[in-house]
C-alpha cells in the first residue's frame, strides 16, 4: 500500500517535471520594446513607433509559432534604470529570438566625428540628467548577446547626432501578403546577432508628425517582405535594404533656414550562421551550420555637404528630429 502510494507519487513527480521542461524549452520570442511616450516634442510619434513594432512582433510570433514575452517599458516608466534592469534581467533559452528596439531620443556618445574609440551606435537619452551616463546601443546588444539567445536583434530608431541638435521621416505598406516561409528561416534557421540604428554618428534620425520613424518603417518594410533570394542570404538582402539611406523629409524651419541634413545614414553591423533546418524539426538545435553571413558594415554615403546651423531651438512645421 505504501510502496503503491510513492510510485504513484514519484510518477506524479515525474510527470509534472516533464511538463515543466516543455515548457521551458518552448521557443520564445522575447520582445523588448521601449519607447519615450511622454516627450513634450515628439512623444506622440514615438508611441506610434512603439505600437508598429508591437504589431510587428504579434505577426512574426504568429508566423514563426514562437511564444511572444512582451517587456514594454513607456510613459512614467520610461528611464535609463529601467531599460538596464529589463536587458540585466532577462532569461533566455538557446533557441529563443530576442529583439530590443527603443523609439526615442538618442545622442552619440562620440566627442567629434572623427573620435574612433566611442560607438558608432547611439546612447539612448533617457533621462534629464546630463551628467548621467547614457545606455549605449552597442552595449545593450552585447549585454543581450550574452544571455545566449539563437538571434539577438537589438535596434533603434534615434538621432545619432554629437551632442548638439536634431530633427525627422514615411511609407507605405506593400500590398502583397508576407512571405511566409521566409520569415520562418529568417528567425529559426540563423543564429547570431544584429545591431542596427537608424542613424550615422552625428546625424538626425526623422519622425513625421503623427507617425512613426522613417528608419523603422523601412526596417519593418524589410522585414515583412523578405526578398525570394537563397535562404542564406536572406538577412543580408534585407539588412541592405533595411540600412538604405534616407532623405530627408520636407519641413519647414522656424526662421527660414536650409535643411540640417540632406540624408539619414542607417548603419548596422550583424554576425549570423545559417543552419539547414532539420527534417520534421521546429528548432535549429544540434544542426551543422552550413554558411556564415559576413559582417556588414553601414551603407555607403553620397557625399553631401554639411551645413552649420547656431540655434537648437528650430523647429519644424510638419516634422520632427527624435534627438
Amino acid at each position: 500500500m505504501r510502496v503503491g502510494a510513492l510510485c504513484a507519487t514519484a510518477l506524479i513527480i515525474i510527470m509534472a517535471w516533464s511538463g515543466i521542461g516543455f515548457a521551458q524549452t518552448k521557443p520564445t520570442l522575447h520582445l523588448i520594446t521601449v519607447a519615450d511616450t511622454e516627450d513634450g516634442l515628439v512623444g506622440k510619434e514615438f508611441g506610434l513607433n512603439n505600437e508598429e513594432i508591437k504589431r510587428y512582433a504579434g505577426s512574426l510570433a504568429g508566423t514563426t509559432d514562437l511564444v511572444l514575452d512582451t517587456k514594454e517599458i513607456v510613459g512614467k516608466d520610461y528611464s535609463c534604470a529601467n531599460i538596464n534592469a529589463a536587458v540585466l534581467n532577462l532569461r533566455v533559452q538557446s533557441h529563443d529570438v530576442v529583439i530590443f528596439y527603443h523609439s526615442g531620443h538618442g545622442t552619440s556618445p562620440k566627442k567629434d566625428i572623427n573620435d574612433k574609440a566611442r560607438s558608432k551606435f547611439p546612447s539612448l537619452q533617457c533621462t534629464t540628467d546630463l551628467t548621467a551616463a547614457l545606455p549605449n546601443l552597442e552595449d545593450i546588444s552585447n549585454a543581450l548577446r550574452l544571455k545566449g539567445a539563437r538571434l539577438t536583434i537589438t535596434a533603434a530608431d534615434s538621432c545619432n547626432r554629437i551632442p548638439e541638435q536634431e530633427l525627422a521621416p514615411g511609407y507605405g505598406k506593400a500590398a502583397i501578403l508576407p512571405p511566409r516561409n521566409r520569415i520562418r528561416t529568417m528567425f529559426l534557421n540563423f543564429k547570431g546577432y544584429i545591431l542596427i540604428s537608424g542613424a550615422s554618428t552625428d546625424e538626425f534620425a526623422f519622425y513625421k508628425r503623427n507617425d512613426f520613424g522613417e528608419f523603422t518603417k523601412q526596417f519593418l518594410n524589410a522585414l515583412d517582405y523578405p526578398p525570394n533570394v537563397e535562404p542564406e542570404s536572406l538577412w543580408r538582402e534585407v539588412l541592405t535594404r533595411a540600412s538604405k539611406v534616407l532623405p530627408t523629409p520636407p519641413h519647414a524651419p522656424s526662421p527660414p533656414e536650409p535643411p540640417l541634413q540632406e540624408f539619414q545614414h542607417p548603419q548596422h553591423v550583424e554576425e549570423l550562421t545559417y543552419v539547414s533546418p532539420a527534417v520534421g524539426s521546429v528548432t535549429v538545435e544540434g544542426v551543422a551550420a552550413q554558411a556564415i553571413v559576413r559582417k556588414a558594415s553601414q551603407a555607403d554615403k553620397p557625399k553631401t555637404k554639411k551645413k552649420k546651423h547656431k540655434k537648437k531651438h528650430h523647429q519644424i512645421a510638419k516634422t520632427s528630429p527624435s534627438d
